[in-house]
């Protein structure tokens, strides 16, 4: 499969069985849009209590300097702002496990519901958060033990803001650690279609994911980057007009004019959020073929 084939698929999926598609979206991400405000509200009264002023409404000119940091406020900060990533990083996975369901039952002919989706994706979930905390503990991992790597060979300078041959080793091996984390996160890109189409779970599915992508790694870094750019340039285009529309017609301060923007970004986010897990599960079937492997049938 080209990536025209894959957009042609994905056209088709939508055309077919967008009832079924728009619903997995809506059951497992019209939640988080949701709580991303709620959070998005409370980081944002952090972040005003840092800066020390309203951070929405800035004083003109801008203060020259900031008050000392509260550490509850940057606690508060980090804290929501490491939810929202747990958050979408856990919805994205369900979706994707969900999605990658539908598009298996339907690829074989059959007429996949909402509620037996649901059903295969609950019987799998134990497998599921195996191999999510997997990821994330090596990828979290990774980052600590890279940082303190780099710390390390830097701290061996005299002076690092000069330079010199250990703040070049250091960046080095920042570049390094990068490079694998990429490298692996690509090869595992599969892992929720692995867990739900192949079986498996932890080690065994990221070993099955690694070994399908292997050969097709910068086919699978090209198409998740043009479908990802290419959904999120068209979610902001359609948020920012869809803000324009809304405040002419009500006006900005206007509170029906903010919960139709609430409403309308909660329709984009739904619409738009199957578009890279769908991608990345036909590429999944397309790599399963290539190898000479039939389609999954349970």
């Amino acid at each position: 499969m080209g990536l025209g084939d894959v957009v042609d698929g994905i056209i088709e999926l939508y055309r077919t069985r967008a009832r079924l598609v728009l619903g997995i979206s809506a059951v497992l991400q019209g939640p988080v849009v949701i709580i991303d405000l709620i959070l998005g509200a409370g980081m944002v009264d952090q972040l005003s209590m840092m800066v020390g002023f309203d951070v929405l409404d800035p004083p003109v000119p801008l203060p020259t300097s900031l008050p000392p940091l509260d550490p509850q406020a940057v606690w508060g900060f980090l804290g929501m702002a490491g939810a929202m990533v747990l958050i979408a990083t856990v919805a994205g996975g369900l979706t994707t496990a969900a999605l990658a369901v539908a598009i298996g039952e339907a690829r074989l002919g059959r007429r996949p519901t909402l509620r037996g989706v649901f059903s295969r994706v609950l019987r799998r979930l134990g497998a599921l958060v195996v191999t999510m905390l997997t990821v994330v503990g090596v990828i979290t991992a990774g980052v600590v033990g890279g940082l303190l790597l780099v710390a390390a060979i830097v701290s061996l300078a005299p002076d690092p803001a000069a330079g010199g041959l250990p703040v070049f080793l250091g960046l080095v091996a920042a570049v390094g650690v990068v490079v694998l984390l990429t490298f692996l996160g690509l090869r595992w890109a599969l892992w929720p279609q692995v867990v739900l189409l192949d079986g498996g779970a932890g080690i065994t599915a990221l070993g099955r994911s690694f070994r399908l992508v292997a050969g097709s790694t910068w086919r699978v870094l090209g198409y998740a980057l043009a479908f990802g750019l290419a959904t999120g340039i068209l979610t902001q285009l359609l948020g920012q007009l869809g803000g324009i529309v809304v405040g002419l017609v009500t006006g900005p301060a206007d509170t029906p004019g903010t919960l139709l923007r609430i409403i309308w970004a909660a329709a984009i986010t739904i619409v738009m959020a199957p578009v890279v897990p769908a991608a990345m599960t036909l590429l999944y079937l397309d790599l399963r073929l290539r190898r000479g492997e039939p389609a999954p049938t349970d």
